[in-house]
């Protein structure tokens, strides 16, 4: 499945476009394409892909998108939302099977397990929209359930129909369950309101503790760990109400429990 199509440019590789898949009609999508033989990255990372304007290679538009897949697959997956009028959207949203991208050869991030120098109880993984793609790939990385034996996966959408890669999620939990492994998965929207999500902002219910009520796990800085990827918004608020519960970003004597990544 790896395609290294010749080009001078030693920055970039091209990779081809082997599957479209539309979550949410005109709105968000997931692209699988090949992958370079010597492209490597830490589940959690991200890069850049590249298209060309009128498939001008002299004329690139670069956007950041974390990886989906895991390290050990043979493909490179990435998940996005249509921007309204966005020129790199635009381009993106009309490529088709067999057509090609755009890769940086380097990976980018800090949301990766080895940020944490200690093992926790568990693992907290909160995200809002797309920002669950660095987290799809972090729990089909043996490394991580190496380390954390149950992981809580958080994600806040505006819409039930936004709450994607239920498949996948539900597969790796039945996955780890038969080796005594435990993953929760906590659905949240924010604009529609049903019987089976919570619905309400991530701020305010780890505030007043209806998600450690839903997840069944408590949220303390002294057993768990905690990523945060998603809105600028959410970030600082959750930062901000972690950060008084004793949770730290500094690793000054290997104590960090909290990193994050700015989705935008």
């Amino acid at each position: 499945m790896i395609v290294n199509l010749l080009n001078n440019n030693h920055s970039y590789s091209i990779q081809k476009i082997k599957k479209i898949n539309e979550w949410v009609p005109g709105k968000l999508f997931s692209i699988t394409i090949t992958k370079d033989k010597n492209f490597f990255f830490k589940a959690g990372q991200f890069t850049r892909i590249g298209v060309g304007i009128n498939n001008d290679t002299n004329n690139i538009i670069w956007r950041a998108y974390s990886m989906v897949n895991s390290p050990n697959e043979d493909y490179l997956e990435f998940y996005y939302v249509i921007v309204p009028n966005g020129k790199f959207s635009r381009i993106l949203s009309k490529l088709k099977f067999d057509q090609t991208l755009f890769v940086r050869r380097q990976s980018f991030g800090f949301l990766t397990i080895d940020q944490f120098q200690k093992n926790t109880d568990n693992l907290w993984l909160m995200a809002t929209g797309t920002g669950i793609s660095s987290y799809i790939s972090i729990l089909k990385d043996k490394k991580t359930w190496d380390r954390f034996k149950k992981i809580i996966l958080v994600h806040s959408v505006r819409e039930i129909k936004e709450l994607t890669y239920q498949e996948i999620i539900n597969k790796i939990k039945i996955e780890q369950s038969t080796i005594g492994n435990i993953l929760t998965y906590v659905p949240i929207t924010t604009k529609e309101n049903t019987e089976c999500v919570l619905h309400e902002r991530l701020p305010i219910i780890i505030e007043n503790k209806r998600l450690e009520e839903m997840a069944k796990e408590t949220l303390d800085c002294r057993c768990s760990s905690v990523m945060l990827c998603g809105n600028p918004e959410m970030l600082l608020d959750v930062r901000k109400i972690l950060i008084e519960k004793g949770f730290t970003t500094k690793n000054s004597d290997n104590s960090k429990n909290l990193v994050m990544e700015n989705y935008w």
